[in-house]
Parts: C-alpha cells; sequence; structure tokens
C-alpha cells in the first residue's frame, strides 16, 4: 500500500482503499453473472437443449454456427 502511495498512483489512503473496494465490486459482480450464466447452462442440460460433439468436425461446426448467430444478433463480424 505505501509502495502505490508513494508512486504517486493514488493521492491518499482513503483514494488508495476506495479504489480497492470498487475492484472488489467488480469482481463480485463478475463472479455473480459468471454463476448466472452456469446455472443456466445446468438448466438448459436438464430441459435437453445442448448438442453432444463427437468430433473435432462437430465441434467445429457447432463453433461455426455460435459465431454465425453472434453476428446476425450483433451486426458485428466474429472473425474481426
Amino acid at each position: 500500500m505505501k509502495k502505490r502511495l508513494k508512486s504517486g498512483a493514488y493521492k491518499n489512503t482513503e483514494e488508495l482503499v476506495s479504489a480497492g473496494l470498487r475492484l472488489l465490486e467488480a469482481r463480485e459482480k463478475g463472479i455473480d453473472a459468471l454463476r448466472t450464466e452456469i446455472m443456466r447452462g445446468v438448466d438448459d442440460i436438464n430441459q435437453g437443449r445442448f448438442t453432444t460433439c463427437t468430433s473435432d468436425g462437430d465441434l467445429g461446426e457447432v463453433a461455426q454456427t455460435i459465431a454465425r448467430d453472434a453476428e446476425s444478433e450483433s451486426g458485428v463480424l466474429a472473425s474481426q
């Protein structure tokens, strides 16, 4: 902490602690979002909404389909 203050990156201890708290909050939000997506995936599996890939070719086809779907939804080419 002293090193960060001496470097001039933060004006005082309060600013440094506030930055740390913001990072913790962002991390917790990220963990919550990840947990939500994991549960969504588990629910999809439980409802039978999944694709089984038995070869690299199968996996490549699924990946291409996902990329095309993402492109059409966002309007941005996935290859960029």
